[in-house]
């Protein structure tokens, strides 16, 4: 089961946990947001 991380890039602590993740090679996917949007 791969771990999905619910992110928008232009927010610092996503783009950490997105690096994080890579760094650790842990099994996920990113599934891009937009938190601005109703």
């Amino acid at each position: 089961m791969s771990l999905k991380l619910y992110a928008n890039l232009i927010s610092q602590p996503s783009r950490a946990a997105e690096w994080v993740l890579r760094l650790k090679k842990q099994e996920h996917e990113f599934v891009a947001t937009d938190f601005g949007s109703a």
